[in-house]
């Protein structure tokens, strides 16, 4: 079989209602096993849910919708909680995500669309020990003595070159996130 024939066999295994909003890792229970997250349907686990920052009503209205759509879904509970401007985090069986999302789809202008997206609230531990000797931290630790004392960070990002061949390609610019894109190198030049 070529790569071809298995992709398209593989899109039509897929559940009907995949789509960009609900994260692959969310509705592949070979990869929720793989990320050690709950694999049955039924069973609850935490999620994320990004609110659409170009919603009419803004943010506020955003999470109101999100909260009204939890209650049309007929989900119960306590609804999702906002841990962030644009993060909203709740306990959801995948049959629940599917059915807020199927709720929020309805929306007939993307402007007016509560989620953005939905994704597992994968399981986090700390990498300290592998990112050091990743970056080589733990050689110049042992090599120099720099242990970090007195030093003063900072991060300058240049950002991205917007003509990229990559950006052009996929189209990553335009579209629902145009308007988050900004030029900070020219105090007077905002697209």
């Amino acid at each position: 079989m070529s790569e071809a024939q298995n992709s398209e066999q593989i899109e039509h295994q897929r559940p009907s209602l995949r789509n960009e909003v609900i994260a692959d890792a969310l509705l592949d229970q070979t990869e929720r096993r793989r990320m050690g997250l709950l694999q049955g349907d039924d069973e609850s686990l935490p999620v994320v849910i990004e609110v659409n920052l170009q919603h009419a009503g803004g943010l506020t209205g955003a999470v109101n919708q999100l909260r009204a759509e939890w209650a049309t879904a007929g989900i119960g509970g306590s609804p999702p909680s906002q841990t962030a401007d644009i993060y909203c985090h709740a306990d959801l069986t995948i049959r629940q995500v599917q059915d807020l999302v199927a709720v929020d789809l309805k929306a007939p202008d993307p402007s007016n669309r509560a989620i953005y997206r939905v994704w597992p609230d994968f399981p986090i531990r700390p990498l300290i020990d592998k990112s050091c000797s990743t970056v080589k931290a733990d050689a110049a630790r042992r090599s120099y003595g720099a242990d970090g004392s007195g030093i003063v960070w900072a991060v300058i990002d240049s950002g991205i070159d917007e003509r990229h061949l990559h950006f052009d390609c996929y189209d990553t610019l335009r579209g629902e996130v145009e308007g988050l894109h900004r030029d900070f190198t020219q105090p007077d030049v905002f697209r």
